[in-house]
């Protein structure tokens, strides 16, 4: 087998991706202003080298401080109760991957369906288990 002769999957733009794009960018926007009204947007670090660190290589030593920092920062907006962002889950991930850190933003009836289609999904539940779990919990109208 060539690799002209693999079948790829061609990936689709969703029809709302430039409106979601905008969204997730002014909340994060948002959220590092918010840092910086307040202060929160240092990384103090103390050496004891006389001429500082060395310029050419600040990316190597840069990079995974803003990293940690930024998931820092995340993760508190997610964790607290005063979550004005619609953040609901932030994942560090690897180093020099395809992104540093992931968010998820969604509405509250966004995430109830999303769980809704994950629980119908199962192999081990059925619409009728669902439909009982949406009475007892009140969640469907009678």
């Amino acid at each position: 087998m060539t690799y002209n002769e693999l079948i790829f999957k061609i990936p689709q733009e969703s029809k709302t991706y430039r409106e979601d794009s905008a969204f997730v960018v002014n909340r994060i926007i948002s959220i590092l202003d918010t840092r910086k009204n307040i202060g929160d947007n240092k990384i103090i670090l103390n050496t004891n080298l006389k001429l500082g660190l060395p310029l050419e290589n600040i990316n190597k030593i840069a990079g995974p401080m803003i990293e940690a920092w930024a998931f820092e920062v995340f993760s508190g907006i997610r964790d607290g109760s005063d979550n004005n962002y619609s953040l609901i889950n932030v994942e560090a991930q690897e180093r020099l991957g395809m992104a540093d850190i992931t968010f998820q933003y969604r509405t509250t009836w966004e995430m109830c369906q999303l769980l809704d289609q994950k629980f119908l999904s199962s192999s081990r539940r059925t619409f009728e288990d669902f439909y009982r779990e949406a009475v007892k919990h009140k969640w469907i109208k009678n």
